[in-house]
């Protein structure tokens, strides 16, 4: 694939030339005559706080958010400074209808929306798996329901854009400091340089951070760095690069953060799979600092490197080529916790033994992976006015080889035998261990490791949107097509062999905006999500890409001169195309079972969020996410059918409000709050039927604004969790507690 990539690469840079010298030959030496190139860029400078007013992650272009026929959050750089987040679970905190997904060791990288799983997020619209750090984050973009048209691969739930920070023409510079619960300090250093007035322009953003972790109290270290640039050469002509390399290393750590569990055995009750399950309780022996193998380690470094050329060509015609290049490796040992009690033998037995206070603990658990992307995008951009309005068509291209490998400890599964010496048990009351492995005893990060998987995937597709404005502005309207096509290869196998087989899909995106009043517009759509699915079904066939599709319609609103903005939508989803199990099915065999493609869910709700501004000195946002789901069938547990989907609550609602002083001896001090609530059992397990109940997080903050000297300076400190709620984010991984942050930061 890297010779695919360097073709279209070369021709690129072949064409360079003629429009460099069109360029020059048309601007000469003119240094102030500068055309600001913005259709591909979101434009900030009407922002009023915690309300946005443009975005691009629905559209792939620079348009006003109460235009879009869509359901879209923005979370604002404000608001991000404001509510002190220091994960991407936290940046999208008080968005409704978003829930953390965390995966090992609270690697953040995906998330639930409208009750379905989210596994990709994107950064500047580019999806290359790696997770960017939040002091590199300056907005984030939250769009709910199928995208497949703009992003390729997605979920029906919706996709989340970060867009990271990058170089600007305006000189300035910030250093912020940190200090935290858990020892935690940080330092981030921000720096923005122009070099040459509207032509170039530099930005270095840095980042150090140490600390203990609220799960094992072991230390941990985060570095980041990430420079950027932006160079116009002459007149119509944009080069962006940015680069960001982000490491991370924590010692102590548990598996996937797995805590003992009252099981399931002593607990009683019936799943719906027949099995003897019931609601399950955190062992009330055990807490957070609990850490039964403190050799456990988690080692990540992710690199990202972006560029861009963006060319006017016409008045009416640009173009955008973007190159991208991600590569991530990371590094974990630990042990989660056997969710069963300590059972030997049967009840009656004379041997029998149950013991609720001690439980399997299976502590040698090592693997690695890697992920490696290169990216190539071309979209071009026209726009014309005629037919009754004004149209902007979006065309594009995109091709991207992912290569995935994967390495554990060891193969088939040995770490799970209870005979070999990396197995111990562990009672929760005595914090005693019992086995041929001791706590810290074996040395994880000088095992040896076997490959288990090395997939290259090879995705490419070509796709246009077509935006019209008519009847003077009132009415938007937009369409849009993508086809799509993937093929993956096992590396592992002989090279005539690796071809593991292909799979592509079409998905279409329409909708329409009307503005009734100034004030009152309202919109409907109708979009499809895709992702593919390599394998062959019990009959030969290739498996069905998963299959998402959903309706959406509602309201907008900007009331009172603006100091009111909201959203409220009705929403329709679903998946199909779900591998399940059909027991019925004869094979050719004889036998009987096999797997096929054609399960389906259903998530249907309301959606809102409200920006109100009654003052500009306070400002509040409210969200509201009211989910039903349903697993609709599934042939390989039919008992389920009828159940909400994985992690799927009820309701979600979210608040945060802030006021500044501006008068007398307050002035300069500001006060916020918010809260979250999850209501309703989530379901995290469907075999197990596990389930999680909801909860409640307050927040607190206050800062004040001061100048020493010339230097403008605001101090900030933070309560997160207020009450010290005890819940979990998903399956066993426990939420944060209670925990508090101070920030300095100095403006230069």
């Amino acid at each position: 694939m890297k010779n695919k990539l360097r073709i279209p690469l070369s021709l690129v840079l072949a064409i360079a030339v003629p429009y460099g010298m069109y360029a020059q030959s048309s601007t000469g030496n003119n240094d102030d005559d500068v055309i600001e190139l913005s259709p591909f860029e979101v434009n900030t400078t009407d922002d009023r706080g915690y309300l946005a007013s443009t975005q691009v992650t629905g559209t792939r272009l620079n348009m006003p958010i109460r235009d879009l026929p869509f359901f879209l959050s923005v979370v604002t750089e404000e608001l991000l400074i404001d509510t002190a987040a220091q994960s991407l679970s936290e940046s999208v905190r008080f968005i409704p209808g978003v829930q953390p997904r965390p995966t090992a060791n609270y690697h953040d990288t995906g998330f639930f929306m409208r009750g379905q799983q989210v596994n990709f997020i994107y950064r500047n619209g580019l999806r290359l798996y790696r997770t960017p750090s939040t002091d590199n984050i300056e907005r984030v973009e939250v769009l709910k329901g199928p995208a497949s048209v703009l992003f390729g691969e997605s979920s029906p739930g919706g996709a989340i854009n970060f867009i990271a920070k990058k170089a600007r023409f305006a000189n300035n510079a910030s250093l912020q400091l940190q200090l935290g619960d858990f020892n935690r300090m940080k330092g981030v250093v921000d720096v923005n340089s122009v070099v040459r007035d509207d032509k170039l322009a530099i930005r270095m953003v840095g980042s150090y951070e140490q600390g203990d972790s609220f799960t094992d109290y072991e230390e941990n270290t985060r570095w980041m760095f990430a420079p950027s640039l932006v160079y116009r050469p002459f007149d119509g002509t944009k080069i962006e690069i940015s680069y960001e390399v982000y490491d991370i290393k924590r010692d102590g750590v548990l598996w996937n953060g797995h805590y003992a569990w009252r099981g399931p055995d002593n607990l009683g009750g019936t799943a719906p799979d027949g099995s003897t399950n019931a609601i399950t309780e955190v062992h009330p022996s055990v807490k957070l600092s609990d850490n039964p193998f403190p050799n456990g380690f988690y080692d990540s470094q992710n690199h990202v490197f972006i560029a861009s050329w963006e060319q006017e060509l016409t008045d009416w015609l640009i173009n955008r080529f973007a190159y991208a290049y991600a590569d991530g490796d990371n590094e974990s040992a630990g042990s989660p916790v056997n969710d069963r009690p300590l059972v030997v033998g049967s009840p009656g037995d004379d041997n029998y033994i149950f013991d609720p206070d001690t439980f399997n603990l299976i502590v040698a658990r090592k693997s690695a992976n890697r992920n490696t992307d290169w990216l190539l995008r071309d979209e071009l951009v026209a726009t014309y006015e005629g037919l009754g309005g004004t149209h902007t068509v979006l065309l594009g291209y995109e091709s991207v080889e992912a290569v995935f490998q994967r390495k554990r400890m060891t193969q088939n599964n040995k770490y799970r035998d209870n005979d070999n010496p990396y197995a111990i048990a562990w009672n929760a009351k005595t914090k005693e261990h019992y086995g041929m492995a001791e706590p810290g005893a074996i040395n994880l990060r000088n095992e040896e490791m076997f490959a288990d998987i090395h997939q290259r995937g090879d995705r490419t597709g070509v796709y246009f949107n077509l935006q019209s404005r008519m009847v003077d502005d009132r009415l938007v309207m937009m369409g849009g097509l993508r086809r799509h096509n993937y093929k993956r290869y096992n590396l592992l196998n002989d090279p005539g062999n690796r071809y593991d087989g292909k799979t592509s899909d079409t998905t279409p995106q329409v909708g329409a905006s009307f503005e009734i009043t100034p004030d009152v517009s309202v919109f409907g759509s109708y979009s499809e999500s895709y992702l593919p699915q390599i394998g062959l079904d019990a009959a030969g066939n290739a498996f069905d890409p998963l299959a998402g599709e959903g309706y959406e319609a509602g309201v907008k609103v900007e009331l009172m001169d603006g100091k009111l903005v909201g959203t409220v939508s009705y929403f329709d989803s679903t998946l199909g195309g779900l591998l399940r199990f059909d027991w019925n099915f004869v094979r050719p065999d004889g036998g009987t079972g096999g797997v096929f493609s054609s399960g389906k869910e259903q998530s249907t709700g309301v959606d809102f969020d409200l920006v109100y501004s009654p003052i500009p000195n306070w400002q509040t946002v409210i969200g509201l996410t009211l989910l039903d789901t349903e697993v609709v069938s599934n042939a390989q547990t039919p008992a389920i059918v009828g159940l909400p989907t994985i992690n799927a609550a009820d309701q979600y609602f979210t608040l945060w409000s802030k006021y500044s002083f501006t008068e007398g001896g307050m002035d300069g001090f500001w006060i916020a709050g918010g809260l979250s609530y999850t209501g309703g059992d989530r379901i995290t397990r469907y075999n197990w039927a596990f389930k999680n109940g909801s909860y409640t997080l307050v927040d607190l903050a206050a800062g004040y604004k001061f100048s020493a000297g010339e230097m403008p300076m605001e101090l900030q400190v933070n309560l997160k969790n207020l009450t010290d709620e005890r819940y979990f984010v998903h399956e066993s991984m426990p939420g944060r507690p209670l925990e508090w942050q101070v920030t300095l930061r100095m403006e230069f």
